[in-house]
């Protein structure tokens, strides 16, 4: 019951959910005041309001009761975190949190500068790779948190539709070729070296088939690839490291932590574990 006039902002923190229905229904005569239909396969222009979640602004009149209703269908996990928020809240939440993004894509931004300029002034392939990944890899949080479908391609839902499974593809695709170059595996193991590079390969294989194939399926393909690539990529880091690969232990200890990382969070966006703060 609203004691006042009051607008509050309703906010479903979760972009890759297809389909949303939101339903606000005076409940003493069962009028819909409210109906938004919107989702992440819908261009981003028909959002009622201009923000990387979905967000509805409702209106209440005073000494009314309501009944909130919210409808979600998605191919993917799931998650629908709910918030109705005062406004002065929800701008002050949306300005900060906008904030730490752009923070966490500049860095990242200027860490790629920084190792292209690199790559151009020792030529080692290595650090190209590594550019490639870390594009691919911002270019994916962008699209799972939201911003790539309101900043990048907010014209073409059917490209937001699969654009988390094929960049993550595509950072798969770069660990392994980063990998193979970056631990000389050629010159101390010819298996390891061709299972980096057919790591590389089923990255660009599964970039492919996330486009035509459903989103369930390509992201149930890409927990597998990504999970067991992970996992072969820290074994043969490990054995180089036993062959005497100076670079391997580097390796192992700084990519160690992020590949699991990363094998969390991709299970996490599948449904498998529930999401947390870290994932």
């Amino acid at each position: 019951e609203t004691p006042a006039e009051a607008a509050r902002y309703l906010q479903i923190a979760y972009p890759p959910l297809d389909d949303v229905q939101i339903h606000l229904i005076r409940a003493s005569t069962g009028e819909r005041v409210t109906h938004i239909r919107t989702g992440d396969t819908v261009a981003f222009n028909t959002r009622p309001v201009s923000h990387q979640d979905f967000v509805a602004r409702l209106t209440m009149e005073a000494d009314s009761r309501y009944l909130l209703l919210i409808r979600v269908q998605t191919e993917g996990a799931l998650q629908a975190p709910v918030r109705l928020w005062q406004p002065d809240a929800f701008l002050q939440n949306a300005q900060a949190s906008s904030a730490l993004h752009m923070m966490f894509f500049g860095i990242m931004g200027a860490l790629a500068i920084y190792n292209l300029l690199l790559y151009f002034a020792v030529r080692d392939s290595a650090y190209l790779w590594y550019v490639l990944y870390l594009l691919a890899f911002v270019l994916s949080q962008a699209a799972l948190r939201g911003f790539g479908f309101q900043y990048l391609w907010p014209g073409a839902p059917w490209f937001n539709a699969v654009s988390v499974t094929f960049l993550l593809s595509l950072s798969l695709a770069a660990v392994g070729f980063f990998t193979h170059q970056f631990l000389n595996a050629p010159r101390h193991s010819h298996l390891w070296s061709l299972v980096f590079r057919f790591i590389g390969w089923s990255g660009i294989g599964l970039a492919a088939i996330s486009l035509v194939v459903p989103y369930h399926t390509a992201i149930g393909l890409l927990l597998v690839v990504v999970s067991s690539g992970a996992l072969l990529a820290l074994i043969g880091a490990c054995y180089l490291w036993w062959r005497g690969e100076v670079l391997a232990r580097f390796y192992v200890i700084a990519w160690g932590i992020f590949l699991s990382a990363n094998i969390a969070y991709t299970v996490s966006k599948a449904g498998v574990i529930p999401t947390s703060l870290l994932v």
